[in-house]
């Protein structure tokens, strides 16, 4: 079953996710692609939420989330940075502690690719 929420995060932002899946398995963060929306996922989510804890945000500017006026605000380090804001949001620790991987389509790849310094 898909739980949807607002989630605040350091980055000031808030992003709408949704989450499915056993609290204590391993993490994969499902990133959509432009202009979509973490219902991106609803065909894969049921084949994966046995296994994982699904953690679909809809991204800056998108669907439920916040959406800032000013163009400089979807830059990728901002995007980056909410993937980890969010990470760090719904338990980092326990993200790190299993297995947690990030899958995207059209940017999503590369948001996943990006890592801070």
């Amino acid at each position: 079953m898909t739980e949807i929420r607002r989630v605040g995060l350091s980055t000031g932002v808030t992003l709408n996710v949704a989450f499915a899946g056993p609290e204590d398995a391993p993490a994969v963060i499902l990133l959509h692609g432009f202009p979509e929306s973490h219902r991106t996922w609803r065909e894969v989510a049921p084949r994966l939420e046995d296994t994982f804890r699904l953690i679909m945000p809809d991204q800056r500017g998108f669907a439920g989330s916040d959406r800032p006026m000013d163009a400089s605000d979807y830059a990728t380090d901002k995007l980056v940075d909410d993937i980890f804001a969010l990470a760090e949001t719904v338990g980092w620790r326990a993200l790190r502690s299993s297995v947690t991987t990030g899958v995207g389509q059209s940017p999503g790849p590369r948001l996943c690719a990006t890592t801070r310094g």
